[in-house]
């Protein structure tokens, strides 16, 4: 989103905290596959917002509501988790 918007994804920080978030994920007690997941999940919906209307010339609606619905899986995913113990 940020380079389709002309500015470097480094020198704005977002590198620092994806970094560092990345670290913390290897603690002891932190979900390594939630950061992660976090991360993809992230990365698709920004894809899908900023990216894919151009391409596939989606209207813009259908790319926010499809972004909403990579949301809502994740947060499915993570109570089905929660729930199961795992």
């Amino acid at each position: 989103m940020l380079r389709h918007r002309g500015v470097d994804p480094w020198q704005s920080g977002l590198g620092f905290f994806i970094f560092f978030n990345l670290l913390l994920s290897f603690r002891p007690g932190i979900s390594v596959g939630a950061h992660i997941g976090g991360l993809v999940g992230g990365a698709l919906a920004a894809w899908l917002m900023f990216y894919a209307p151009e391409r596939v010339r989606m209207p813009a609606g259908l790319a926010t509501l499809l972004s909403a619905a990579v949301g809502a899986v994740a947060v499915a995913g993570a109570i089905a988790v929660a729930g199961s113990g795992a």
